[in-house]
């Protein structure tokens, strides 16, 4: 997990291109993960004795939803760490809307499955869109913030 714990540019430039190399970094380890995952599901389920198809198939979504909640808790540890209050309490938020709508919706296994990732998905999108324009606003100086 990366932690933007570090904000400070003033040994390289910008702060904000610093967090995004590090969300970049922080991206390809979500994803090269998820691909492995992938690819060796069938050694991972025999590890556990559960090697069925139905298990099998469940493989993808898991997958999905990990990459998604993998990005929107980085997106929501950047935000927390540059003290964009409204982005980290959208984060709070959208989180509780989230494991909300999982039992709400996902009455059966199948049902959460095909819920899961999309609802990740959405999450993430908005509270991108979010972070976008607390970062176009120019407040990535803590100093700025209440």
């Amino acid at each position: 997990m990366v932690l933007f714990n570090h904000r400070s540019g003033k040994h390289t430039g910008n702060p904000a291109q610093e967090q995004l190399k590090l969300l970049g970094l922080h991206t390809v380890g979500l994803i090269g993960g998820a691909i492995s995952l992938f690819v060796l599901r069938t050694f991972c389920l025999k590890l556990i004795a559960r090697n069925t198809h139905e298990a099998a198939a469940m493989n993808v979504p898991l997958v999905m939803t990990m990459v998604w909640v993998g990005l929107f808790q980085s997106l929501a540890m950047w935000a927390l760490a540059s003290r964009w209050l409204k982005v980290a309490l959208l984060y709070g938020g959208l989180g509780c809307a989230y494991w909300l709508t999982l039992p709400c919706l996902g009455k059966s296994p199948a049902d959460l499955l095909r819920l899961m990732p999309v609802a990740a998905g959405i999450a993430f999108v908005i509270l991108f869109v979010f972070g976008v324009i607390a970062l176009r606003k120019g407040k990535t100086n803590p100093s700025t913030q209440c």
